[in-house]
């Protein structure tokens, strides 16, 4: 018997429905829940089904609004459905029987945020309910338990400093096993507790190495341990310059005493590791985006004991780049067959299964969300054959052997932060990346609260923004998620030593129209409203910008091909990224400045792969203090400048203001550049109005330059091409997806205009 499956949502347009749950009650009936966007709201929507019968389609969130990451499980003979909201202005942990639609009762609430909730029940019936909630500066792990028709006192399940994220359950005899991970001090590590009425047992460490390990998942060993499965991430260089990671799934069993790592029948392996997924997340030629849960491998137990990993492979990085395209895999880590892969099915479909529920006659219940042509459509549950049948050869490692490790972060280029003066105030350089992706969009990996780590202790920025879009390909930004994204650039942001800004990314693009048109959207506060270029309330340019006047948003344009029409909240322009050097490309910028558009010139990575500030394109910023107000006055005067990935300071001036300004000139214009880069600077070229009028030598790596320019009368604008010895590397050979190299050999001054 093959696939058995059922369409639960119901899909109509404008709805999105994602992040499904699932589990079995007692009589055997599957009941899955899962998070459905409708236009400007968000709902917790679960649905039972038995021998192909659907049960009717329930709301179990009281009120529609802010409602996201649903959790579901069984304990008894009652179906409990978990979930994170905001109810009158207060985040909230929130539950309700499904099978009865009973009263919603609070687990927790609070001013900050709540979320990540995990849920699972023991062989008492009790269920033990998980989340994360941040406490001052910190994001510590709760819980409580609901013991008959009595909810425990919230108990305190993490323990040490640091962010304590995304706890995972998992129920015994007596209890159940909590696993979290801890950002601390730029390390990211796994711990492990007992959890039982009685209280909560010491961490164990179960994380194998120095790199950063994420994403635990859990399943029993059926007598007094656990099972558990998650990534390794390393960081990694090519000889063509990129900076990316590879990918590892790894496992390890705890006996209740001590942890014992995986070991496959290739002892060439570390220990603990399962399989690479590398396939699609690390190029070997061209790649671009990467969806679904590829690098978020599972872990479920079959009924005689066997343990099985389940993970996703990318189908081909050269066909059907963005959208469903990953095959979904097993391996067995214990009985005959340990260590051979298998594909467990080729529907594409974007897979979750229950580690608490175990495979019987090897069936594996799953829910989904099904694909449709280039996209992931409706939620869907069912089984699948967990079988030998189709045994599959995996590339070996060595096909990525052109990756080589690299030790983040680098040292820094200056000794001293760089310092200038202008009209009095001194202003420092800061650098940083407004323009990075996460899972929330619908062609990138990476959660919000990773890429800000990498951004500040791997990649050593100053500031960034996580920009997820607001509607690509099947995915839409929903409100909630909207609210994840502030809380987190909230939480992130620690003035004088890191600035997190909020933001998204409006993905306006129509069939009928030349290209995309998008824009990055900066907010120096919490004041942050969701508008889609799928809705009618901003489905044109002209709509669009009308609300963005009611903000105090800071905008840019990117691609090689845009357009824009007036506005008093667009403020800069991308010239390179990971995708290009734009600037290079086309004379979009150009043509847009010669119409009268004041625009700040930005290098921001626009990363679908983790690698803020290594993307191969950054923004330095003359500012005040490292803070969010004197970040966006430095935007907004456009004394900044880009680089593709290089750190070099750059200080352009005419008649002693710096760029960005708008200067009076009754002669020649005399124009100042102070430079400085980690190796020689070759040349630096003027262009006047979009085309290069002058270039000089410099060949050191600290110059002052003077150039003098007698332009007609009118008003010209002046910018700075920085051209930068190339490092040694591997010629790229043509445009390689989303990966530029991590620090590249140019920089650009933001525009000086000057009426003559």
């Amino acid at each position: 018997m093959g696939r058995l499956q059922i369409r639960l949502s119901e899909h109509r347009r404008g709805h999105v429905d994602k992040d499904p749950a699932l589990t079995v009650d007692g009589s055997g009936r599957f009941w899955v829940a899962w998070h459905g966007y409708r236009p400007k709201e968000d709902r917790i929507l679960v649905r039972s089904f038995e021998d192909q019968r659907r049960g009717p389609l329930l709301t179990v969130s009281e009120e529609a609004g802010i409602n996201f990451q649903p959790r579901i499980v069984c304990g008894g003979d009652a179906v409990w459905v978990v979930w994170c909201a905001v109810r009158e202005g207060r985040w909230c942990v929130l539950a309700r029987s499904a099978d009865e639609m009973g009263e919603v009762v609070r687990l927790a609430e609070a001013d900050a945020s709540l979320a990540f909730p995990d849920v699972t029940s023991d062989n008492e019936g009790r269920i033990w309910v998980a989340w994360t909630a941040l406490v001052g500066k910190w994001r510590r792990v709760f819980g409580r338990c609901l013991d008959g028709n009595r909810w425990s006192e919230v108990v305190d399940l993490s323990q040490g400093g640091g962010d304590h994220y995304r706890p995972v359950l998992c129920g015994h005899a007596g209890g159940a096993w909590v696993a979290y991970q801890t950002l601390q001090n730029g390390a990211c590590d796994l711990f492990l507790r007992k959890w039982t009425p009685d209280g909560v047992g010491r961490p164990e460490k179960f994380s194998l190495t120095d790199d950063w390990e994420l994403f635990p998942r859990l399943c029993p060993d059926g007598s007094d341990g656990v099972w558990a499965t998650w990534t390794v991430t390393r960081d990694v260089i090519h000889p063509k310059g990129f900076v990316d990671h590879k990918v590892e799934a790894m496992a390890s069993h705890f006996d209740g005493r001590s942890w014992t790592p995986y070991r496959g029948p290739d002892r060439t392996m570390a220990e603990g590791y399962v399989a690479h997924l590398y396939d699609g997340l690390l190029g070997r030629e061209h790649y671009m985006g990467f969806v679904g849960w590829r690098r978020r491998p599972q872990i479920v137990r079959e009924t005689d004991g066997d343990v099985w990993v389940l993970y996703e492979r990318k189908e081909d990085e050269l066909v059907n780049r963005h959208g469903p395209d990953a095959l979904f895999y097993a391996r067995p880590l214990t009985g005959r067959n340990q260590g051979r892969s298998c594909e467990v099915d080729g529907e594409v479909h974007a897979y979750t299964v229950n580690g608490d529920l175990p495979v019987v006659d090897e069936r594996l219940s799953f829910a989904a969300q099904i694909s449709e042509g280039r996209y992931y459509a409706d939620i869907c549950a069912g089984s699948l054959p967990l079988d030998q049948a189709q045994s599959v050869e995996e590339r070996p490692v060595s096909a990525w052997r052109s990756w080589r490790p690299i030790r983040l972060s680098e040292p820094p280029v200056f000794d001293q932060r760089p310092e200038i003066e202008v009209g009095g105030k001194t202003y420092k350089l800061y650098w940083g990346d407004l323009h990075c992706h996460g899972n929330l969009s619908g062609d990138a990996e990476g959660e919000i609260d990773e890429n800000y780590a990498y951004g500040r202790y791997k990649a050593r920025l100053d500031f960034m923004a996580v920009t997820d879009n607001d509607a690509l390909y099947d995915n839409i930004l929903t409100p909630s998620e909207l609210e994840l994204i502030l809380a987190e650039a909230d939480h992130f942001n620690d003035p004088g030593r890191f600035v997190a800004v909020p933001a998204y990314e409006r993905t306006y693009r129509k069939e009928s129209e030349s290209g995309p048109n998008h824009r990055i959207m900066l907010f120096p506060d919490g004041e942050m409203p969701l508008y889609h270029f799928t809705e009618s309330d901003a489905d044109t340019l002209e709509k669009w910008v009308a609300a963005m006047e009611r903000t105090r948003a800071f905008t840019f344009p990117h691609h090689p091909t845009w357009w824009v029409i007036p506005s008093s909240r667009l403020g800069g322009v991308e010239l390179c990224s990971c995708w290009d050097i734009y600037i290079q490309m086309r004379d979009t910028i150009p043509e847009a400045l010669r119409q009268g558009y004041r625009l700040a010139f930005m290098g921001n990575s626009d990363s679908h792969r983790i690698v803020p500030g290594m993307g191969g394109a950054l923004t330095g910023v003359w500012a005040e203090a490292l803070t969010r107000e004197a970040l966006f006055e430095a935007l907004w005067a456009r004394r900044c400048f880009a680089t593709n990935g290089a750190r070099v300071m750059l200080d352009v001036r005419v008649n002693g203001m710096p760029m960005g300004s708008e200067v009076r000139v009754a002669g020649q214009v005399h124009l100042i550049c102070m430079v400085q880069a980690s190796r020689m600077v070759q040349e630096v070229a003027l262009f006047r109005d979009g085309e290069q009028v002058q270039e000089q030598w410099v060949g050191k790596k600290q110059a002052v330059l003077k150039f003098e320019d007698e332009p007609d009368s009118g008003e010209h604008f002046y910018y700075l091409e920085v051209r930068l010895k190339p490092l040694r590397r591997v010629p790229m050979g043509g445009r390689c997806g989303n990966l530029q190299v991590a620090q590249g050999d140019f920089a650009w001054s933001s525009p000086i205009w000057v009426k003559r």
